[in-house]
């Protein structure tokens, strides 16, 4: 929470300095913006949760645990250090503008180029190549229906029989903790829970073969 002299409220030395916390004014840890996790590096009781934080390196991966299990994983792109009156709030906080300057009409530009048609036959092409992989599983429960006119890039599934909330966030996080796969459980669904899978432009045909395998191999396991 934000303090009324402005500063932000960070995790108690005495009970919680083994523990992060995120500014909920901020951009979820995964979403387009800068999100911001407050810790302590040390407390009087010896090394806190970021007390590792200055080994960090560039190419390093660190995984955000959300509160409904996804985990949203970054990639350190570089490390600074600054001296707290001279911290650059700033650059650090403010909305990337130059970012979406840059890549918004290049992106809007590509997006034209292909067509509507060729993106549709992309995407249909990728979810095809996974799906046609593990629909003859009989573990695995493809919940998108095969008729090509009621489906695109998107399309869920489960294991067989294992409709929970907690069956689908563990699974997901299996895709992404030992087969580096993001994906995204779903519920709501009168049938039970699911996983989501998204793929996307840039999605290569050996990503969709590798969440193939994951997929196989979890479901033989």
């Amino acid at each position: 929470m934000q303090l009324a002299d402005g500063s932000v409220q960070v995790p108690s030395l005495v009970t919680s300095a083994n523990k992060a916390a995120w500014y909920k004014y901020s951009a979820v840890p995964g979403q387009v913006g800068a999100s911001v996790i407050e810790g302590h590096v040390d407390s009087n009781h010896g090394p806190a949760v970021f007390f590792r934080l200055g080994a960090l390196n560039p190419g390093d991966l660190i995984d955000v645990q959300l509160a409904d299990g996804v985990t949203a994983v970054f990639k350190v792109t570089g490390v600074r250090r600054y001296a707290k009156s001279e911290f650059p709030a700033k650059e650090i906080y403010g909305p990337p503008d130059y970012a979406a300057q840059l890549t918004v009409p290049d992106a809007l530009a590509f997006q034209e180029a292909i067509g509507s048609a060729r993106r549709a036959a992309r995407l249909r092409a990728l979810r095809d190549r996974w799906v046609h992989a593990v629909r003859d599983l009989p573990q695995v429960q493809v919940l998108t229906p095969e008729d090509p006119s009621l489906y695109g890039a998107i399309t869920s599934f489960r294991l067989r029989g294992r409709t929970t909330k907690d069956d689908n966030v563990a699974l997901a996080k299996t895709l992404l903790d030992k087969h580096r796969i993001f994906t995204v459980y779903r519920d709501g669904l009168a049938s039970g829970c699911c996983v989501r899978v998204t793929p996307a432009l840039a999605t290569r045909m050996s990503d969709v073969d590798a969440l193939a395998a994951a997929i196989r191999e979890i479901a033989t396991a």
